[in-house]
């Protein structure tokens, strides 16, 4: 989802600084074309499909001659100024960031009449959830190595990790330090105010790593995950899979509940970890029981998209499932003595994942 964005001002050394930066930082989400000239901008409105105008303050427009689908901001020397002849101001040199949020939110309001997706008929993005009934067998780590699997194909896809647990600290996870573009907390409250362009808001809050990996930084208070009702998860994850991301890795504690269910029977994919000890076995044995029966009561489609994968696989003191139910999706080997991020490195690098991947994309 790319907005398509119209300057027009006399400074031309401003107009191409301008361009600079956003093609920079924001790259795929934002196309910048410069005019000196507004009759010259107007007369390209219709060809280049503009969302969002903005024009110096000392140059009036006749709002009538604009398309209705074109929101208009003027550009403005001073900082604090709010409005120009009743229409909203962008200072002329703010900070790209902030200018950033300032175009997203003018195309928000262009976009307001907008209806909003609802259903999982129309996704174009392949959801996968990884989960486990087993603790510590390194279902986040397998997530997020994933997740770069995904994104650093050949042939690369558009990847999302995403984790529902209150208690995960992302942003640790993925080395981020400052959250410029908003938190998860700002996800929750962008679902849930349910206004405008959800997919455009979505983006805008999401991080990129140097591996091509998108992200949502924590929220600040773990709490706020919980706010997510039934129904807000399901807007969320439609809209992520409706064609801002090819693929959706989705982190997510293990659950019997309908909300949890329901998430399964929307992915493409379910991925239980078991780290192959003889307690995570018989975790994963009763879950997938459990499962069945689910899935008959509520009349879900759970375990013919369902695959195990074994993590932390040991040479002793781990072993495979018998008369396996689901498709095995492969193992990993145990990395001992060795932190997070190289847990995941080494992960991705092992290759490990690579039937997994074909199976997450297929």
């Amino acid at each position: 989802m790319r907005i398509q964005l119209a300057v027009v001002d006399t400074d031309t050394t401003y107009l191409t600084r301008l361009q600079e930066r956003v093609a920079d930082t924001y790259a795929g989400r934002v196309e910048l074309l410069a005019f000196t000239s507004l009759p010259k901008a107007l007369s390209s409105l219709a060809e280049t499909r503009t969302h969002v105008l903005i024009v110096h303050e000392s140059i009036e427009v006749d709002t009538a001659a604009l398309p209705p689908r074109v929101e208009l901001a003027h550009l403005v020397d001073a900082p604090d100024v709010e409005s120009v002849r009743g229409v909203r101001a962008v200072p002329k040199y703010a900070p790209v960031d902030a200018f950033y949020r300032a175009v997203v939110e003018l195309y928000d309001a262009a976009s307001s009449t907008m209806q909003m997706r609802t259903g999982r008929p129309g996704a174009t993005s392949q959801l996968v959830v990884l989960t486990s009934p087993a603790g510590g067998v390194g279902t986040t780590s397998a997530a997020i190595a994933l997740a770069r699997s995904l994104a650093m194909q050949t042939n690369p896809q558009r990847t999302l990790y995403l984790s529902l647990d209150p208690c995960e600290d992302v942003s640790a996870r993925f080395g981020l330090v400052d959250a410029t573009h908003g938190t998860f907390s700002d996800v929750v409250y962008a679902v849930k105010r349910r206004r405008g362009n959800l997919g455009l808001q979505l983006e805008q809050h999401a991080y990129q790593d140097a591996f091509g990996t998108y992200f949502f930084a924590s929220s600040p208070v773990a709490t706020d995950v919980l706010e997510l009702a039934d129904d807000d998860i399901s807007l969320l994850t439609d809209h992520l899979a409706s064609g801002a991301f090819d693929a959706v890795v989705l982190d997510v504690p293990f659950g019997l509940d309908l909300r949890t269910l329901r998430l399964y029977d929307a992915a493409s994919r379910v991925v239980l970890v078991s780290d192959g000890r003889q307690s995570s076995n018989d975790k994963i044995v009763r879950a997938l029981s459990a499962l069945e029966v689910a899935a008959g009561q509520h009349e879900l489609s759970l375990l013919s998209h369902t695959g195990l994968l074994y993590n932390r696989y040991g040479t002793t003191g781990s072993s495979r499932i018998e008369n396996l139910a689901v498709t095995e999706l492969g193992g990993i080997n145990r990395f001992e003595s060795a932190a997070d991020d190289q847990i995941v490195n080494a992960i991705y690098a092992s290759g490990h994942l690579e039937r997994l991947v074909k199976a997450a994309v297929a």
